[in-house]
């Protein structure tokens, strides 16, 4: 099994699962938490860079 880290860029901490995902743009996201995923989905221009892929 292979560990993935990704970067929550709502909060910057670093996400080591899939639990919270969102899919924006044809980007996928992740996220630490419910309430990160949530504050995503309420302002995703704001959270969301161009280009940037986890």
């Amino acid at each position: 099994m292979r560990l993935v880290v990704k970067k929550d860029p709502v909060c910057g901490r670093q996400v080591t699962h899939e639990k919270f995902r969102v899919t924006y743009k044809r980007v996928e996201y992740f996220f630490c938490s419910m309430q990160c995923e949530s504050t995503f989905k309420r302002e995703p221009d704001r959270f969301a860079k161009k280009g940037e892929r986890a």
